[in-house]
């Protein structure tokens, strides 16, 4: 019975070892995680004004303003971007036609 102690004891040591390897993986893994969500954090939190105030805006927009864009036989250049933009995230030709 004491020799069956020793040798789980001897086991139960190496597998201590072991576990102490992986928590220090685990570790850096977690400081790399919360760095990397930092950052992302650092970079909504530069955009989220940006983006709330884009969307008060398209609260502004009435049907009479899309129907001005209609008639539009040359944009301007800013304009043709946001709507090549929107043709790409809906998946539609990026031209002004398509838009």
């Amino acid at each position: 019975m004491v020799e069956e102690l020793k040798i789980e004891s001897a086991a139960a040591g190496e597998q201590e070892k072991t576990t102490a390897i992986d928590e220090a993986a685990a570790r850096k893994v977690k400081a790399n995680v919360m760095s990397i969500q930092s950052e992302c954090k650092g970079i909504l939190d530069e955009a989220l004004p940006a983006f709330n105030k884009a969307i008060a805006a398209l609260d502004t927009l009435k049907a009479s303003d899309i129907s001005e864009v209609k008639m539009y036989q040359t944009p301007k250049d800013e304009l043709i971007m946001v709507f090549s933009a929107v043709c790409l995230l809906m998946g539609v030709k990026q031209d002004w036609k398509s838009a």
